[in-house]
């Protein structure tokens, strides 16, 4: 996931797919991704913060969706329909935040940066089984009211 401080989300990285991207106000984000090639690999970007997630054993992207709501410290998230129930999928939501979300509502739970063990900076459900994800918020020390939601499938 990669954030601009404008209304224009960051370029598209070389060799990477768009998820979703959204902007609004004087905050932007996008999400996108690669299916490695090697075992090793590496990403620049300018002009724009972000943070890289690895995961392993994901057939593709299921459903997704962006939100754009009123600036605030508690948003919700976007509902998704017509997921995975198999128990193999990890959904993945967050926002633009300038100081980390602090809480989520459950089945979410809140991941830590290596880089940042305080300030969170990704809310997660593994092995979901639920059909859809309705009503969620999470809440965020500060930043915008963009937030989004992604289901990778296993």
């Amino acid at each position: 996931m990669t954030a601009n401080r404008t209304s224009t989300p960051a370029a598209l990285l070389a060799g990477y797919t768009d998820i979703v991207s959204l902007g609004g106000g004087s905050r932007s984000f996008r999400v996108q991704y690669k299916v490695a090639t090697a075992t090793s690999e590496s990403i620049t970007w300018t002009g724009a913060y972000g943070y890289l997630m690895a995961v392993r054993g994901f057939a593709g992207i299921g459903a997704s969706g962006t939100l754009s709501s009123a600036f605030g410290s508690t948003l919700p998230l976007p509902d998704l329909d017509g997921l995975d129930t198999g128990g193999t999928s990890l959904v993945v939501a967050g926002g633009f935040a300038s100081s980390g979300q602090t809480a989520v509502d459950a089945p979410y739970e809140l991941l830590s940066s290596s880089n940042n063990p305080t300030g969170k900076c990704v809310a997660v459900v593994k092995n979901n089984t639920a059909a859809s994800l309705v009503g969620k918020t999470i809440t965020q020390g500060g930043g915008t009211g963009l937030t989004y939601a992604i289901e990778l499938r296993g």
